[in-house]
């Protein structure tokens, strides 16, 4: 049996599966820094999420709008960084897509269909990334930056601050401060004011705009593209 994370293991977890992998459970994790979890089990092998990358792109960005995608944003609060968002998108054209989010009034983009999320992402001009606590990076970063829309992240610092918050499980998961380049493949800062001036910036400056999403998008596929991570999942098959 091969266990494979998800991004959200915690202490409970792994020690729930703990019997298990003496009995020769093979464990597969998304993330390096899934080693920073409590009572970390160890890893057969670490094959990160992948996107296939002839699906998401062609971004044009002709829509100057700011792009969040999270569910239930203000519900799971702290979990998905809803006050750093929120003070992120302040004052600028915003639009929260995905389940659960009524409670943002004018903000809430609803739950979209496949192909309409793609063309939300392919559209907007900026996307702002905040993530979901305790995983190190989701699926909306990876979609986002595969398509071409430049991306504004929270830094380790914000997103960890749940950790004074959830006292069983503190941990430092977070790694799109690894995955994003800043100022080249896109920005990522712990200064909300400053994470508001590159959103601004993007805004207003189609051609850097452009040049940070080409970026990020191929910093994307070296890491999460589908023929990479193909070919990981072959080599590990092939090692059993």
């Amino acid at each position: 049996v091969i266990w494979r994370s998800i991004g959200q293991s915690t202490k409970h977890v792994e020690n729930m599966i703990r019997k298990m992998k003496y009995e020769g459970l093979r464990i597969v994790r998304y993330s390096p820094l899934e080693q920073n979890i409590p009572d970390y089990l160890g890893a057969d092998a670490i094959i990160r999420f992948h996107v296939d990358d002839e699906e998401f792109k062609n971004w044009n960005g002709n829509t100057k709008r700011v792009i969040n995608m999270t569910q239930s944003l203000k519900g799971r609060s702290v979990f998905c960084h809803y006050d750093h968002i929120m003070e992120i998108l302040k004052g600028f054209p915003a639009i929260i897509y995905g389940s659960g989010n009524d409670d943002l009034g004018p903000m809430n983009g609803g739950d979209l269909p496949f192909d309409l999320m793609k063309g939300a992402l392919r559209d907007s001009r900026v996307f702002v990334y905040g993530g979901t606590w305790p995983a190190p990076y989701t699926l909306s970063l990876i979609e986002s930056m595969l398509t071409g829309i430049p991306v504004v992240a929270i830094g380790p610092k914000l997103a960890e601050e749940i950790n004074g918050v959830v006292k069983d499980d503190v941990g430092h998961f977070y790694e799109v401060q690894h995955i994003i380049q800043n100022g080249q493949s896109g920005f990522i800062s712990d200064n909300i004011d400053e994470l508001r001036g590159h959103v601004h910036q993007l805004l207003e400056d189609f051609e850097l705009a452009k040049k940070i999403g080409s970026a990020g998008r191929n910093r994307a596929i070296e890491l999460f593209g589908k023929k990479t991570i193909k070919k990981q999942w072959e080599d590990f098959f092939l090692k059993l």
